[in-house]
């Protein structure tokens, strides 16, 4: 747990050492249905860009630039400017998997290894299913986090389940 940790909404990860944490409903590719089986190649390639995402932050050198996103200086991300939420391609830019995560100054949370599912689904706010399935995970790991955003996600979700019932 990172106490008196406030949440950062930088483009790239500090090169400094922080803790990594591991969001407690952590989702990879293979827990969503509609995302085809990878390759065995693949699927080591992911596992040791992890394992180096994972020492480099945990070592404070940040992250190799091929995984940041395209134009990542000159256009805006929406997820990270409402939701501090940001996220990288462990195979290199323009690979369809993304690692959503979020970062305090003390440490680095990863919340979910897919795709560009949250891009793709744009709400108002298109935070709301990561706050959903990971808010408890951030709340208790991140200071100071705009609680707004869990009131508008949780209303907007009980808005949702109670129109399907």
């Amino acid at each position: 747990m990172c106490i008196n940790n406030a949440l950062q909404r930088l483009p790239r990860i500090e090169p400094r050492s922080k803790k990594v944490l591991k969001s407690n409903n952590y989702r990879k590719l293979s827990d969503f249905p509609d995302i085809p089986e990878i390759s065995q190649e693949k699927r080591q390639n992911l596992v040791a860009a992890l394992r180096l995402i994972n020492e480099h932050i945990s070592n404070g050198y940040g992250l190799p630039e091929e995984m940041y996103r395209t134009n990542i200086d000159t256009t805006t991300d929406n997820l990270l400017d409402y939701a501090g939420i940001m996220h990288i391609h462990p195979l290199g830019k323009g690979s369809s998997e993304v690692l959503y995560l979020v970062q305090t100054q003390k440490c680095v949370g990863l919340l979910e290894l897919t795709d560009h599912r949250h891009f793709d689904r744009i709400q108002s706010p298109h935070s709301a299913e990561l706050i959903n399935i990971h808010g408890e995970f951030i709340r208790r790991n991140i200071s100071q986090y705009n609680n707004r955003i869990f009131e508008y996600s949780w209303n907007k979700q009980s808005i949702i389940n109670d129109n399907t019932s």
